[in-house]
């Protein structure tokens, strides 16, 4: 990725007209891979339509609270599962088994507290690689020099654990950029060094969100 950055630098920024979140929305659902999976049992299925309604109003949550957008979770009724059951998926990986008393009311709540404990107790997983790049080619778009700047010394899985930090400690990551300027401060505070402790430069960059 960061050989992109380099055959680019020297292009011109481009001008943006939509804001950020539209912009790394869009990005997401360019995604190809499925990262949060919902499973539905025969009696929820039924309950499709008011399911959507309340992973868009969490997505919509969870990015006015720490500007973290959410990726979009496919819904999949699956026949093996019991009528009432339901089960969230991240990457594959089953995360969470449970039944629901198959009304509206209470699928509607049931399913939003699931999802939201859920990608948010497990926001590594959730912020995979794939969204970590988007993020990086975002800031990169806006400044390409300081992304550069941030590659000489922290690969992608380094800023992404950084970003993660952030989110663990109940910080938004609205400005992006901001942030990334935040790291780049942080590194050149010791330029010298050959490792970096990482939640420590995620804890000072809280300090000033």
């Amino acid at each position: 990725m960061f050989e992109k950055i380099k055959n680019i630098l020297k292009k011109q920024n481009q001008e943006y007209i939509k804001t950020i979140e539209e912009q790394i929305d869009e990005a997401f659902d360019s995604l190809n891979t499925e990262i949060i999976t919902l499973k539905i049992g025969e009696d929820l299925v039924s309950f499709n339509k008011n399911i959507i309604e309340e992973i868009a109003i969490l997505r919509e949550n969870i990015r006015n609270m720490s500007g973290f957008i959410l990726p979009s979770v496919r819904i999949i009724d699956n026949k093996e599962l019991q009528e009432n059951q339901f089960i969230i998926e991240i990457r594959g990986e089953k995360m969470l088994e449970n039944f629901i008393v198959p009304n509206l009311k209470t699928v509607k709540k049931e399913i939003y507290q699931a999802l939201y404990h859920t990608c948010t107790n497990n926001i590594d997983k959730v912020f995979s690689m794939e969204i970590c790049e988007k993020y990086i080619n975002f800031v990169q778009r806006k400044n390409s020099w300081l992304v550069w700047d941030i590659s000489k010394q922290l690969n992608a899985y380094e800023i992404r654990e950084i970003l993660i930090n952030i989110l663990k400690n109940k910080k938004p990551i609205f400005d992006i950029v901001y942030i990334f300027e935040q790291i780049e401060k942080e590194l050149l505070e010791d330029k010298y060094r050959s490792s970096w402790n990482l939640e420590k430069i995620a804890f000072n960059i809280c300090s000033s969100l």
